[in-house]
């Protein structure tokens, strides 16, 4: 699997450990946001469901007390062939702070495989940042390569 990414991004494992499952990027200079792109067990039930499963279990991950989705969409003109679909929300921690997460998920059925790409911003007070972490997950995702399986 491959993904181009912006310019400024670095690779999470040259400062940290990062799970076998996972690869981590964080955003260098002026931003904050992490991406982790993940290879979980396939969420048994509807697709749309599976994406919602997937976002909660990101909030316990992240400690979170509260978590709101506002937008869960499927994503038909996605460039790979399988199904995909984007969850948007925001998640308030229990040191009331609020993050917001845009988690694309991508079900690999013959595999028994999701591919979760989660975008993380604790910024949300600025206006654009919905609309830029939106963007940003569809741009990544149009970059997003399975090469062999």
């Amino acid at each position: 699997m491959t993904i181009a990414l912006p310019v400024g991004w670095i690779d999470a494992s040259d400062l940290r450990p990062v799970p076998d499952n996972q690869e981590v990027w964080l955003e260098h200079g002026d931003g904050d946001r992490s991406l982790v792109v993940e290879l979980l067990e396939r969420v048994h039930g509807e697709d749309s469901e599976s994406a919602v499963v997937h976002f909660q279990e990101i909030a316990a991950t992240n400690d979170a007390v509260d978590s709101t989705i506002r937008t869960c969409c499927a994503l038909p003109n996605a460039p790979l062939e399988m199904p995909t679909f984007m969850v948007s929300g925001i998640q308030r921690l229990r040191s009331c702070h609020e993050i917001k997460v845009v988690l694309a998920l991508l079900r690999l059925e013959q595999q028994n495989t999701d591919i979760v790409m989660s975008l993380s911003n604790p910024k949300i007070e600025e206006s654009h940042v919905e609309q830029d972490d939106n963007e940003l997950m569809l741009s990544l995702l149009a970059r997003f390569c399975i090469h062999d399986w």
